[in-house]
């Protein structure tokens, strides 16, 4: 992606700069409520990082939005809309969208200090 300005690059960064920090962070959160759940390690990481390889896989394989491929998978009454509503009850949109600002904003500090 190519950017015409300053203000562009350090929202990139924001997102996508610092975005495997942020997916690593969710990944080591995931594997934490894995183990919490009973599983090893080894067995967290590997449900986890294949459940994320799948869900990848399937985005780009389908070209579907990811709320319809969620909501194509969250049974009325079962498990996956259970954590999804558990998800937006703790305002999962707002956290991301606070955790781009913070980066936006520190990129933005660190630009004006160079």
């Amino acid at each position: 992606v190519w950017f015409k300005s300053e203000n562009q690059i350090d929202k990139a960064t924001a997102v996508s700069g610092s975005g495997p920090g942020y997916i690593f962070s969710l990944i080591h959160s995931f594997e934490k409520g894995a183990q919490k759940l009973g599983f090893s390690k080894k067995q967290s990481r590997e449900l986890v990082l294949t459940t994320i390889l799948g869900s990848i896989y399937l985005m780009q394989e389908t070209k579907k939005e990811p709320d319809q491929l969620a909501k194509s998978i969250a049974v009325k009454g079962g498990t996956t809309e259970a954590g999804i509503k558990n998800l937006k009850n703790h305002n999962i949109d707002k956290i991301i969208y606070k955790t781009y600002m913070s980066a936006y904003k520190r990129a933005k500090i660190l630009g004006k200090k160079n």
